[in-house]
């Protein structure tokens, strides 16, 4: 029986190494992000109707979903509604705000009761709301 001497946590640690990195490999092939544009927004009595571009996210099992808001002014709520559930507010940066949402909701329009809080619509393009969906494609290669 020979004994590795010295080189025994060197092999145990590239195995280690190996492992982590087919992990990560192969989680990251399962995963896939799309960002949806805004293709339609609607203010009417204190909530904006969004309707997002997803025939890119058709092919998708959405796990996480986050809006991208722009506000017109500084009065930013501590979470909003969408689509009548409540969403908390995830971050603030400068005038951008970041609300989670239901996965279940991330491909139909959503209805973002806005209270006080004021956001851009689609237009002007550099304020415009985005969608960010996360999940495995379940689109079949052939």
């Amino acid at each position: 029986m020979n004994k590795i001497v010295g080189g025994g946590n060197y092999i145990l640690t590239a195995l280690r190494r190996s492992v982590l990195l087919f992990a990560l490999t192969v989680s990251g092939l399962l995963a896939q992000t799309a960002i949806l544009e805004c293709v339609s927004a609607a203010d009417y009595a204190g909530r904006l109707r969004l309707t997002f571009r997803t025939a890119v996210a058709e092919k998708f099992k959405v796990q996480r979903a986050t809006l991208l808001l722009h506000l017109k002014d500084s009065g930013a709520p501590q979470s909003l509604k969408v689509n009548g559930r409540s969403a908390p507010v995830v971050s603030r940066e400068k005038d951008w705000i970041t609300v989670s949402v239901p996965s279940k909701d991330a491909l139909k329009p959503l209805v973002v009761e806005r209270g006080s809080a004021h956001f851009h619509g689609c237009s002007p393009p550099q304020f415009a709301p985005y969608l960010v969906i996360e999940g495995p494609s379940t689109r079949q290669e052939k």
